[in-house]
């Protein structure tokens, strides 16, 4: 049986996307002025590049939250009648929300929702003396909460991210961020740390293995975010320079090439020179300093070049080809072992689909 192949897509954010759900029922309505209040302080309080939206319990109509403010009174009219039930908003909540529910009262058909991925997500904020949950022990109630005490618990900050799964190996991911651990002699990990500088961390990965999800290391712990149908961008392909096509067109058939960095005789399979700098250069400039996976390939009279986004990538059925330093290993699934067999190091200029891989 081979293994499952996919496409997926990590909407993984610093700042998680806020819903506020005023309750105005009449349980609440003795407590309508601490509730508005609230509301107001934590819509001021929320951060930028936040998204969120404002309900009211009991009603789908998703509010602008800068409108709350000169509203307020006309909103909670409206809606005091509409009855304690989350079903209608709840329609309109994504997995990865943080979900603030702000009254008194009980939610009547909350236990309806303990099962969705959301549902630990939600902090309810009890303004009076009567619970919003209940005995229902999902997410986290607040008693009288201030505006920076559920701030405090909004901001999340990531500390690391591991994305790992049955058999996983991935061949394309789109964010360089990332980098490919190999945890034991079949298994691989996708992974991320927090630095001090800003950073997007969604990502979409083209991938075999099963039961594949993102560990996401918070300061307040650890939260599982799975994936949904990405799309793969095509590989930006450029014209290699003539000293590179030269270099290319001789050793692509074994032939020793002459270096147009030091101007001497160099062996096919040599990429780099070294009687260049401390380290060496690598003798295709149109490179420049960028290092990975590259591949080549002949048109016409051209030669183009494109840098693949990973440093891993697919070659045919179920196996994929790893940069490990400047070699690239090749591995195959074997389903008999249920496990990645690894093979010998690949030699320069590999041809694949009439295309030749290079690792730098």
């Amino acid at each position: 049986m081979s293994l499952k192949e996919r496409l997926g897509h990590f909407d993984i954010r610093e700042t998680a996307d806020v819903a506020l759900i005023v309750d105005a029922s009449e349980t609440a309505g003795n407590y309508r002025k601490e509730i508005v209040q609230l509301t107001n302080q934590l819509i001021d309080s929320l951060p930028p590049g936040c998204a969120h939206d404002l309900f009211f319990l009991g009603c789908s109509t998703a509010y602008e939250t800068y409108k709350f403010s000169q509203n307020s009174g006309l909103w909670w009219e409206t809606h005091k009648n509409s009855g304690s039930y989350f079903a209608p908003v709840a329609k309109n909540l994504h997995d990865n929300d943080r979900i603030i529910v702000i009254g008194n009262g009980p939610v009547y058909d909350l236990e309806d929702w303990t099962e969705k991925p959301f549902a630990e997500n939600i902090i309810f904020a009890k303004m009076g003396n009567s619970s919003l949950r209940g005995s229902i022990e999902t997410g986290e109630e607040m008693g009288n909460p201030n505006a920076q005490d559920i701030m405090n618990k909004i901001n999340n900050p990531i500390i690391s991210i591991t994305i790992k799964g049955e058999n996983f190996l991935p061949y394309y991911w789109d964010n360089p961020i990332y980098h490919l651990i190999k945890t034991t002699d079949s298994n691989f990990e996708l992974t991320v740390k927090r630095t001090e500088k800003q950073q997007i961390y969604g990502i979409t990965v083209g991938f075999f293995g099963e039961k594949v999800i993102a560990e996401v290391q918070r300061e307040s712990g650890i939260n599982k975010v799975t994936f949904s149908t990405g799309t793969m961008l095509p590989p930006k392909w450029d014209d290699l320079d003539d000293t590179g096509k030269e270099v290319f067109k001789n050793a692509v058939v074994q032939r020793n090439y002459l270096c147009p960095r030091c101007k001497q005789e160099h062996a096919a399979h040599q990429l780099v020179c070294s009687n260049e700098g401390i380290w060496g250069r690598c003798v295709y400039s149109s490179f420049g300093i960028n290092r990975g996976i590259f591949l080549l390939k002949e048109e016409s009279q051209r030669v183009l070049y494109s840098r693949h986004s990973a440093t891993a990538l697919r070659l045919s059925g179920d196996s994929v080809a790893v940069l490990d330093g400047k070699k690239l290993i090749p591995y195959r699934f074997d389903s008999d072992e249920n496990k990645w067999l690894v093979g010998e190091p690949m030699s320069p200029y590999y041809c694949l689909d009439n295309k030749y891989l290079l690792a730098i």
